[in-house]
């Protein structure tokens, strides 16, 4: 409730602070539910206007989807950008707008596509595992594929599809195999086998090794029939990865 509130309130003072001639055009309907008026602002060279439409169209929510879903095909840059973001933070009553958003995924524009990622997996968060799996395994980009293992970690065990991909992301090391460590560690504990495979592993990257570590350490509860393994390799290089058990 303080959260709605604060809102309402960051929305009435961005929009009152703003010149009437820069308000956005309602057509004398209370700006909260001109819904195409608030639509067209999201490409308005104002900040101040764009930032107070999305504020209030996150708060309209789900019936604002209609009239954000042809922003979000061909708007401009700024307008599609704002759009995606409203319907990232309006979350699952969103859902409508999934298949405009999973088109997106392959937008030639990787920050598109970055956008894409984390709106496809707030709107419908076991719906959209298939499609970052594919994004992770897929997409050219390293920030993009970065951006799609993050969010299976964010997703938790709705995500156990995803943990081969991630493993064979992780052992290519870097800051993508970093991410797929921890997002792996997110997943459940059938995902202990993969962090075991790397810290069993003497050519793999440090960091990757310190992040599986963690991983195994944030495990409850880590899979039973990886704890005899757990146990040696504790035993063989306590340095290594003594702190998960």
């Amino acid at each position: 409730m303080l959260t709605n509130l604060l809102n309402a309130l960051l929305i009435a003072v961005l929009y009152l602070s703003l010149p009437p001639q820069l308000r956005p055009d309602t057509g004398g309907k209370s700006p909260r539910h001109d819904v195409t008026a608030l639509v067209r602002q999201l490409g308005d060279p104002h900040e101040g206007v764009r930032e107070s439409a999305k504020l209030i169209l996150v708060e309209i929510g789900a019936p604002a989807i209609p009239g954000l879903v042809p922003t979000l095909k061909q708007g401009n840059r700024e307008a599609q950008s704002a759009a995606l973001w409203v319907v990232t933070r309006i979350g699952p009553p969103a859902i409508k707008a999934a298949p405009t958003v999973a088109d997106l995924l392959n937008d030639k524009d990787a920050c598109v596509r970055i956008e894409a990622v984390l709106a496809i997996a707030r709107i419908d968060p076991e719906g959209s595992v298939a499609r970052l799996v594919k994004v992770l395994r897929c997409d050219k980009e390293e920030d993009v594929k970065e951006e799609a293992a993050s969010e299976l970690g964010r997703l938790g065990s709705l995500a156990k599809q995803a943990i081969p991909v991630l493993a064979c992301e992780m052992r290519k090391g870097g800051p993508l195999g970093w991410i797929c460590a921890s997002a792996l560690g997110k997943t459940g504990p059938e995902a202990a086998r993969p962090l075991l495979d790397v810290l069993a592993d003497p050519r793999m990257d440090w960091a990757v090794k310190r992040e599986a570590r963690m991983a195994l350490g944030r495990m409850r509860p880590v899979a039973k029939e990886t704890v005899p393994e757990l146990v040696m390799l504790v035993r063989k290089n306590k340095s290594d990865i003594g702190t998960v058990v």
